[in-house]
């Protein structure tokens, strides 16, 4: 009897083991899997960098806006023109044009009772969205930090509308300045995805946000200052070659009411009322066979005539021929008066 309990004993013992073996190899098993899952979390990827390896990180997708026109991404737009050149009805287009991830407008102004900013305010009501208007500078940044701060969900992004905002000074200290430059550099993290700026010539706008600004809309401007800081801007975001091409769109627009110049991405392009826009120039697009021909032919020209003109007069002309074939902007009859005048028209024919 002694035995057979002995028996039974050491089968128990055996199957013990035999179960405390297998729990063990689970468990093993489990933490190698949860040791692979936690590798594959840290694990660092590669990619080719300027300097050998780069760690490769994930990007955060661009916020796509409701208007081919409208760049994707973050938007940073200046809306320049004179008083009554039709900037508060571009507005009110812009704003149902803009992501749909757009869910809180904050606008900065010293005009009460304007009836674009009302419209603006309904609008959200109507589209579940939030709007906040400041009427006074001292409480400007408590409302968009407000606005910031206060989001359940945030995914949920916001766009700033600074219109007249400004007391014309350029100080660094001056209150509308640095709300500006603020919200553009500091709470761009806490969700800011658009600002607009509503102005009447660019010199009030600060540096940081006019260097910046990925999106422009001009209208006709009151003073000389005004064009010239514009036109310098344009020159810098899309080089010389977009000089020609803006000084002729500008008084274009000047004899046509409600007419205005776009700067987004490459390109600028022209609106007049009740038509499509019309690109004058992209700097992206790049010269045709042909017109790398005609160049080289010009060129030569231009060579043989180094010894019958002053320096200044040969720059003159290399300058213009580089206008004329980048541009294409010149009427036919202007260009052949230009060559004309050194006695080079033969090579248009």
């Amino acid at each position: 009897m002694e035995k057979v309990e002995d028996k039974d004993f050491k089968r128990e013992i055996r199957m013990q083991n035999m179960v405390d073996k297998l729990f063990t190899i689970v468990k093993k098993e489990e933490e190698i899997k949860e040791e692979e899952i936690k590798d594959e979390k840290v694990k660092t990827e590669y990619v080719n960098g300027h300097f050998g390896k780069e760690i490769k990180i994930s990007h955060n997708e661009k916020i796509k806006h409701r208007s081919p026109f409208i760049p994707d991404g973050p938007l940073f737009l200046l809306l320049l023109g004179q008083s009554g050149s039709g900037k508060s009805c571009n507005l009110l287009s812009i704003i149902p044009s803009l992501s749909k991830k757009i869910k809180r407008i904050g606008i900065c102004t010293l005009i009460r009772g304007n009836k674009s900013h009302e419209a603006i305010k309904n609008y959200c009501d109507e589209n579940d969205m939030i709007c906040r208007i400041s009427y006074e500078v001292d409480q400007s940044m408590d409302m968009i930090e407000a606005l910031a701060n206060t989001r359940d969900d945030l995914e949920d992004k916001i766009c700033l509308i600074f219109d007249d905002f400004t007391n014309y000074s350029k100080s660094r200290d001056n209150p509308f300045n640095r709300i500006q430059t603020q919200s553009f550099s500091q709470l761009r993290n806490y969700g800011i995805e658009c600002m607009i700026t509503i102005t009447q010539s660019a010199l009030n706008v600060p540096t940081l946000i006019r260097a910046n600004s990925n999106m422009r809309i001009i209208y006709p401007m009151s003073d000389t200052f005004a064009f010239r800081s514009t036109k310098d801007d344009i020159i810098n975001s899309l080089g010389s070659d977009a000089s020609v091409p803006f000084e002729k769109a500008y008084r274009m627009i000047r004899d046509v009411p409600f007419s205005f110049i776009l700067f987004s991405g490459n390109k600028l392009s022209i609106k007049y009322p009740n038509k499509d826009f019309e690109v004058i120039f992209d700097s992206s697009r790049k010269s045709t066979e042909s017109e790398k021909k005609f160049k080289l032919i010009l060129f030569k020209k231009i060579r043989n005539y180094q010894t019958e003109y002053d320096d200044a007069s040969l720059d003159e002309l290399i300058d213009t021929t580089n206008k004329i074939l980048d541009d294409g902007l010149m009427e036919y009859e202007e260009i052949q008066e230009i060559f004309k005048k050194y006695h080079i028209d033969e090579v248009l024919n």
